[in-house]
């Protein structure tokens, strides 16, 4: 199965940490080094079970001579060797394809003509060749964390940019920004798949082929045989698994199912004693749905408690067949393959397990990345929503009106959040927003702000198209207010005008004095120089707000948005965001997004909006005159007993 997004996440940040060659060195240099490993236990097991005695045939001990063994005795009809070390099993194996290979060590090398040395020689071959295939190992998988750290590092890097280049867009549509979902989450599935793929495929793969392929060299159909039926048993035991979690699903329903009616009656038996109608108790039902629920909690323990033995069962039957086939092979006469050939083939089978578990374990991993590298790539591969023409002139401020036709705006899921909504705002004045739902009045706050653009219909400010302008003017032009995207991690001076350096101390704290800021920043440990938002002191609703309009009496815009806070705030703190907004609003179009009775009743101008559309608008008494579902609104959100009756 192809993964064409986990393909090309892969592929990221490639320069950087060098190609494939890399891998493929280490992957190859520790699977050869396992293999000669797994290749010198049946030599040493053979080295232990004859130790270095062979007799062989007195017309091939010509040949042996040529390797400078001598033989202890010699007849007419055999050469008996005693203590030769290596020479059994370079006899064994003179016409294997390792023949020529074996030959030319032992007569190169005298440390393996006796058996001291030759057990010397092997053991420390074993030693050697398991610190290299470790070392090997140790880096390989070393790089894959590199390789696989920096790329993630790469795709957090792009998904960082791709988050500043779109904006903010995605809050005023009705979707969650995903941008932490997947810069932490998604790139640490992504990671995890990336070391595993770097790390098995290149020694696991080779280890595996190696192994088989030094299987079938040893006794093709002999081999051939053991793999197929152990390829028949993982199936089996795969389908047994699959079947029991399928049993299972079925049977935990059903005990739900059962589990309810049990309860039900409970309650009833309950009920009805309370109410004096035990002649209604009918226990019958309630045995017949006990004895189901346990029948079925016996069927589960079986079902569950079936597949061990079936498997082992299965494991036991291949591993009987595969050693009768082998006894015949070793007890005919001539043996058609030895002790240490026998030994060689079962341990090249048994340790071809382990990488092969290890490539499943990946390849169950890899879905969930390549879903996971889907999203991160759907994501990079997104347009801004709002973009900037190259003809683009400044926006100036706003003097007479600003005013929506026609316009139509859906979110990501296609339900439309401004549907064929026109309207006009005059400059200077205030309105206030009241709608059903939170969707319309945050769509309504990024078109005003140019966040994003409407689908059809055209946003203009004094008769200028709003996609006309250059996006810093515009921006320069509206603040929004937005209590849960209101603070960053920074000093108060930071969250006030952004830099610091740009304006005096004095002018902040005079902008601070203006909106009822300064008592409170005043009492934090540093004062201006206090670390707020997420990462510093948690400042309460009002407080925030107060900090988001003393930025707007330092930015001087020509229109203000906000949005009043979720959480009901007291008496006295209301009062001073009240007075601070009426202070900031003089001389700017203000557009507010109400969730406070106190403020529909001071409202000159109230837009009501239903499923994006603009129902009606007028003062506060008109509506509740005239309008039955802005009545019905206040009921529901303003009524004092509301809490109470939860």
């Amino acid at each position: 199965m192809a993964y064409p997004s986990f393909a090309r996440a892969r592929h990221v940040g490639r320069r950087s940490i060098g190609g494939a060659a890399t891998v493929s060195v280490f992957g190859l240099a520790a699977a050869v080094a396992l293999a000669a490993l797994i290749l010198l236990v049946p030599i040493l097991a053979e080295l232990l079970a004859n130790g270095g005695c062979i007799t062989v045939p007195a017309a091939d001990s010509k040949l042996i001579d040529e390797w400078k063994v001598v033989p202890v005795s010699v007849d007419a009809q055999a050469a008996h060797y005693e203590h030769c070390g290596l020479l059994p099993t370079v006899w064994q194996a003179r016409q294997s394809i390792a023949g020529p290979l074996l030959r030319g060590m032992y007569r190169s090398c005298g440390l393996l003509h006796n058996n001291q040395g030759c057990l010397l020689a092997i053991v420390g071959c074993l030693w050697t060749l398991a610190v290299l295939a470790g070392v090997l190992l140790y880096g390989l998988e070393r790089w894959a964390h590199y390789a696989a750290v920096r790329i993630a590092g790469a795709l957090q890097a792009q998904i960082h940019g791709q988050a500043h280049r779109l904006g903010a867009g995605d809050l005023f549509i009705g979707q969650k920004l995903t941008a932490g979902t997947l810069f932490f989450e998604k790139t640490a599935v992504v990671r995890r798949a990336l070391v595993g793929w770097w790390y098995v495929f290149p020694h696991a793969a080779c280890f595996a082929v190696l192994m088989l392929a030094l299987a079938l060299s040893v006794d093709f159909w002999l081999a051939l045989t053991t793999i197929l039926l152990a390829g028949f048993s993982w199936r089996l035991f795969a389908l047994l698994r699959k079947g029991v979690r399928h049993r299972a699903a079925l049977l935990a329903d059903r005990a739900g199912n059962i589990e309810g009616a049990l309860r039900e009656q409970l309650q009833q038996n309950r009920l009805l004693g309370n109410l004096t109608m035990e002649d209604r108790v009918d226990s019958t039902v309630f045995h017949e749905d006990l004895r189901r629920s346990e029948a079925i909690a016996l069927t589960r323990a079986a079902a569950a408690s079936s597949v061990g033995p079936l498997v082992m069962l299965c494991v036991l039957l291949v591993a009987g067949f595969v050693l009768l086939l082998a006894g015949f092979n070793v007890l005919r006469d001539p043996p058609r393959l030895s002790f240490s050939g026998i030994v060689f083939l079962s341990s090249s089978l048994m340790a071809t397990a382990y990488p092969l578990f290890c490539i499943e374990r990946l390849l169950e991993q890899l879905p969930e990345a390549e879903q996971a590298a889907e999203e991160i790539l759907t994501y990079l591969d997104r347009e801004p929503r709002v973009g900037q023409l190259p003809d683009a002139v400044p926006l100036e401020r706003l003097s007479r009106q600003m005013m929506l036709e026609h316009v139509t705006l859906a979110d990501m899921a296609g339900r439309l959040l401004l549907d064929h909504v026109s309207m006009v705002l005059p400059a200077g004045q205030s309105v206030v927003l009241f709608c059903s739902d939170d969707s319309t009045p945050l769509a309504l706050a990024g078109l005003l702000s140019r966040f994003c653009d409407p689908a059809a219909g055209q946003v203009f400010y004094d008769g200028h198209d709003l996609r006309q302008a250059t996006l810093e003017s515009v921006r320069r032009q509206v603040t929004l207010i937005l209590p849960d995207h209101l603070l960053v991690s920074g000093t108060v001076a930071e969250n006030i005008v952004g830099d610091p350096s740009r304006v005096t101390s004095d002018e902040i704290l005079a902008a601070a004095r203006l909106v009822h800021a300064y008592e409170f920043i005043q009492s934090l440990p540093q004062g201006l120089e206090t670390l707020v938002g997420p990462l510093g002191v948690a400042l309460s609703a009002g407080q925030a707000i107060r900090l988001g309009l003393a930025r707007v009496a330092l930015r001087r815009p020509s229109v203000v948005v906000i949005e009043e806070p979720r959480e009901d705030l007291d008496q006295i703190t209301a009062e001073r965001v009240a007075d601070a907004l009426e202070r900031v609003a003089q001389g700017r179009t203000l557009v507010i997004l109400a969730r406070r009775l106190a403020t529909l009743r001071a409202a000159p101008r109230i837009l009501l909006f239903h499923e994006g559309r603009l129902l009606a608008e007028g003062t506060h008494l008109e509506l509740l005159q005239h309008n039955d579902l802005y009545r019905h609104l206040n009921y529901v959100r303003f009524n004092e007993f509301r809490d109470k009756l939860r």
